[in-house]
């Protein structure tokens, strides 16, 4: 399965947009990425597979696929055409648990819903379609509008529940209680964070603070350490002309060799692939 790189298709905003004219010999194999997709069916009828479940939009729809979520798509009659639009909702929304929230549910692939096929959506389909244009003519001040129908989408996803905010998993008692220990590595990420350090965030010794986080998120404390590690750089790709080396140690990694491979382990890519795709235009 494919972890695929998004491109972001404006230089100053994290959103990938596209037109797609497809036929019935057309397949998008399995793969998954950190961005949600909308894909808004203009002509003919797509099938959407997530975990071996078949979801059909026809033109006037729109197929909602959440992040992290292994899907592949596929023309299932005729010919069709269909605008792609993929961003990351923490990229657009900043809260107080708002960053501890979206790369926990990254990190355990936490989603209300996986995949759901969006119908009788008029107001949905004209912001996509706008945001298009926009993209398209690229007119004065069009970088702006793009990111304004990106909110509109988000709003629609939110107001009609398609897509929850991190409340309800920041709501799970195993995760309240860990939050603290969550709070402190997300401020201490770039330091050497020892295992007794961090349970002492708890007053818990260490061998019960290792089950309590396993039991909150799935993994151990050092597999999340090193997400979140991997998460900043992402972002220091993007903003940053430091080298690998560099930002590898401001996030926290004493070996450039290990992060490399953490990096690959997570992003299904090296380092240098992946800000070479960033930085394409």
């Amino acid at each position: 399965m494919k972890n695929e790189i998004v491109l972001a298709s404006l230089p100053n905003t994290p959103v990938h947009i596209g037109y797609q004219k497809s036929n019935v010999n057309y397949l998008c194999k399995v793969h998954l990425h950190d961005e949600i997709e909308l894909l808004r069916v203009v002509e003919g009828r797509l099938k959407c597979v997530v975990g071996g479940e078949e979801y059909f939009a026809t033109a006037g729809e729109v197929i909602f696929v959440n992040s992290r979520v292994p899907h592949l798509v596929t023309v299932d009659e005729g010919k069709t055409e269909q605008i792609l639009v993929q961003y990351r909702i923490d990229d657009y929304i900043d809260n107080s648990h708002g960053k501890i929230g979206t790369v926990l549910a990254r990190f355990s692939e936490y989603t209300d819903r996986q995949c759901f096929i969006v119908q009788n959506c008029p107001e949905l389909c004209e912001s996509i379609d706008l945001m298009y244009k926009e993209f398209l003519n690229k007119n004065t001040g069009y970088e702006e509008y793009v990111k304004s129908y990106i909110y509109a989408t988000i709003a629609y996803l939110s107001r009609y529940k398609i897509i929850e905010n991190n409340n309800k998993m920041l709501a799970k008692p195993s995760i309240v209680r860990i939050m603290p220990a969550l709070e402190y590595i997300d401020e201490n990420y770039y330091k050497e964070i020892s295992l007794d350090e961090i349970s002492a965030v708890l007053s818990l010794n260490p061998y019960y603070f290792c089950r309590l986080f396993k039991t909150a998120t799935g993994s151990s404390f050092c597999e999340y350490l090193n997400f979140v590690r991997i998460s900043k750089s992402e972002k220091l790709f993007k903003i940053s002309e430091k080298s690998i080396t560099e930002i590898s140690l401001d996030v926290g990694f004493s070996s450039v060799t290990y992060f490399n491979r953490i990096f690959r382990k997570y992003k299904g890519c090296t380092p240098t692939v992946y800000r070479k795709a960033q930085n394409a235009e």
